[in-house]
Parts: structure tokens; sequence; C-alpha cells
């Protein structure tokens, strides 16, 4: 465990410069491309890892989920703007999948923003079914959008993409772990979703090895703050999913005023009502 944490701090602090060089260039260069906020996100993942184990900076922590959101959000955005006429054009656009990129949620859940969580609800997905099964597979497709109907309150439809995965005999024990939260919350069920915590925090993450999730359980995290939105009094209190990030906090959200000035006034509405 030394060892791991050893390495969270020296790949933090070599991110941490990468991240304000990142930053400082988004507001320089005329040409960089229009997905480079996604590097800033995934960068930022064991910058705010460590600002939480190691500096136990809640507040910062918080912070840093907000900035890593915004940038999420910011990809779908600017996706339109992404024609071969523009300075900023890539070939290959760095689009954002539901499946693949369900840490969006955890990471605005933990943000406590409300505008960021329903934002990232209504545009996470909503390409449709069809193109995010072509992303991967479908029972991870079904776990995000069982989440994004969760979190706008669309039960009925988020139920539909529960039950095929409750008939499943081969998903893993982590995901079964995570199932359960989701039908707890269906059911507004309080004792199943803490049940379905209590299972995930003995499992190990199928996922997130690169940004530490070994070391602090963000994809468990993210389902409990789901349930707490959805009325359930339900929270952990373990070194992997400590209770401080399941506390409300005031917090002074930070600027993205280095994003591109062509999405600074837009909103999920622009993207998803087109």
């Amino acid at each position: 465990m030394e060892e791991i944490l050893e390495r969270l701090i020296s790949v933090a602090q070599e991110r941490e410069e990468e991240v304000q060089a990142d930053i400082q260039r988004m507001k320089e260069d005329e040409k960089v491309k229009w997905d480079y906020p996604s590097v800033i996100a995934r960068v930022s993942n064991p910058i705010a890892i460590k600002t939480l184990l190691i500096d136990q900076d809640v507040v910062e922590f918080k912070r840093l989920a907000y900035l890593m959101g915004k940038c999420i959000e910011a990809i779908f955005f600017v996706e339109p703007f992404n024609t071969p006429e523009s300075s900023h054009y890539t070939k290959y656009f760095d689009g954002v999948s539901i499946s693949a990129d369900q840490h969006a949620f955890y990471w605005a859940l933990i943000s406590g923003q409300e505008a960021l969580i329903e934002s990232l609800a209504h545009l996470m997905g909503h390409k449709g079914e069809d193109w995010e099964v072509e992303q991967a597979r479908k029972d991870m497709v079904y776990m995000g959008f069982a989440m994004k109907y969760l979190l706008l309150k669309e039960d009925d439809r988020a139920a539909s993409y529960v039950k095929p995965l409750q008939k499943k005999k081969t998903l893993p024990k982590y995901w079964k772990a995570h199932l359960q939260i989701l039908q707890g919350i269906l059911e507004q069920d309080t004792e199943k979703a803490q049940a379905g915590l209590e299972e995930g925090i003995q499992r190990k993450p199928l996922t997130g090895e690169q940004y530490f999730y070994d070391l602090l359980n963000v994809p468990l995290i993210g389902y409990g703050l789901l349930a707490r939105r959805r009325g359930l009094d339900v929270s952990l209190d373990h070194p992997k999913a400590p209770q401080v990030v399941f506390e409300h906090h005031g917090i002074e959200y930070p600027s993205t005023d280095f994003l591109f000035p062509e999405i600074q006034q837009m909103t999920w509405r622009d993207i998803v009502e087109k």
C-alpha cells in the first residue's frame, strides 16, 4: 500500500504541472484541438485523489471534481464546431461515450454542483442507445443509461435498463453491487442500497487502475451520492470511500474561462434540443 501511495504522490505532482501547462496552452494556442479539454480531465484524476487521501482537503477535492466534469461537458459543446474549416479541427475527435466515460457522472456528483450534474445527465448518452452500444459492451451502456435516467428522475426509463441487467447471471460481483444500489434507488429501499455499497467496497474496481481507483473507489462513491440525491440516507466510512465525501460543503468553484470562448454561454439544451 505504501508503494502505491508513493506512486500516487509522484504521479499527481507531475500531473499538477501538466494541468497548469495545459490550461495555459488553451488560453494561448489558437490551434489547440477542440477535444483538448479531455486531456485536462484525464490527467486531473490522480491530482484529485491525492488531494483527498494525502492532503486531506475535501473542498479542493470537490473543486477538482467540478473542473473534470466541466472539461467533459465541454467535449459535448465543441463537437459541432469540429469542422475542417476550423483552426481547432481534429480528424480523430475524442467524443464522449456513456459507457467509457461514466466517471463524468461520478465526478459531477462528487462536486455537488447542481447545474453540472443536470447538464451531464442530459448530455451523456444523448446520441442514443445504438450509438453507445457501438462504443462498448451493452452491460456498461445499460448501467450508464440507468444512472442517467435516475439523475433525471425518469424512473420508468431507468428501470428499463436495470431489469435486463438483473436477469444476467454473468455480471461481475463488483457490478452486481452497483446494480443493487440502482435497485435500491428504484425501490426506495435504503437497506438494499446500503448493502450494495458495503458489498461494493469489498470488491476491486474493474476499471480505473490508471486513475488510482483502487485507492479511492470513485465509482462506488458516485453510486452512493446518486442514492443520497434520490433521498436514501446511505454512506460509507472506509479508507476507499471516506465519510467526508458524502457530506455537504460550501464550495467556491474554480473558473473555467480557459475553455473555448465559443462555448462559454452554451448549455445542454444547445446540444440535446437541436
